[in-house]
């Protein structure tokens, strides 16, 4: 299913995102 294949790509980069964000916090 494209549609769901989709929205777990756009956790995956939400989630590096975040892990980003967390580690430029962290500096």
């Amino acid at each position: 299913n494209p549609k769901y294949s989709f929205y777990g790509d756009n956790v995956v980069a939400q989630a590096a995102k975040y892990q980003n964000d967390l580690n430029e916090l962290n500096k």
